[in-house]
């Protein structure tokens, strides 16, 4: 498989699109920011910028402790036949992609069980990661960075792509354009930043 193929195929997973028809009915009422189709797309293409920027090497708001070359390592990109750096540009957008579309589905569990949504998301989304044909490497840097998500300010993830993820997430809020900015708890973490 090549280019987004894989990437396509989760949208099409019929459990991932359970999953978000759950987070749908569960935030059917909510006034605040929904975790539906529209933001986890927000929050990949946010995600796969910021990645673009590393790779440039614009500089960066809160820097990834593990390098660039080091997440790219953990996923053993490349072959005899396709070496690595034409690999790596190959899939980097697919990772990606993959994990910022998977980081919210586990978010219904949450409302139903109280369970922490990046956990749950972090065990749901390896058997669609496996349907969609990514690799136990992929399957678990991807994981471990839908697992890290939440881990904002002082825990912000060290490691490149749940740092990545975390951030995506926190800048694709439109905290400035929302109707219900009065007791929203992003409100006071936002105040400043209005789009990355």
């Amino acid at each position: 498989m090549d280019g987004l193929e894989r990437v396509n195929r989760i949208l099409e997973h019929a459990f991932f699109q359970q999953c978000m028809e759950q987070n749908q009915r569960w935030e059917q009422e909510r006034l605040y920011c929904r975790h539906d189709l529209a933001h986890v797309l927000d929050v990949a293409r946010i995600a796969y910028g910021m990645v673009l920027e590393y790779v440039c090497g614009l500089p960066a708001k809160k820097p990834p402790l593990e390098s660039y070359e080091a997440w790219v390592d953990a996923l053993q990109v490349g072959t005899a036949k396709e070496p690595k750096p034409a690999a790596e540009l190959k899939y980097v957008k697919e990772i990606v992609y993959a994990a910022a579309l998977l980081h919210d589905m586990g978010k219904w569990r949450q409302y139903a069980t109280g369970e922490d949504h990046a956990l749950v998301g972090g065990q749901l989304c390896q058997g669609v990661l496996a349907d969609c044909g990514f690799t136990s490497a992929e399957i678990a840097v991807i994981a471990a960075a839908i697992e890290e998500h939440r881990h904002k300010g002082k825990r912000l993830s060290t490691r490149f792509l749940g740092r990545i993820l975390a951030l995506a997430d926190f800048y694709s809020r439109r905290c400035f354009d929302c109707p219900s900015m009065e007791g929203c708890k992003w409100a006071d973490r936002k105040a400043g930043q209005l789009i990355y």
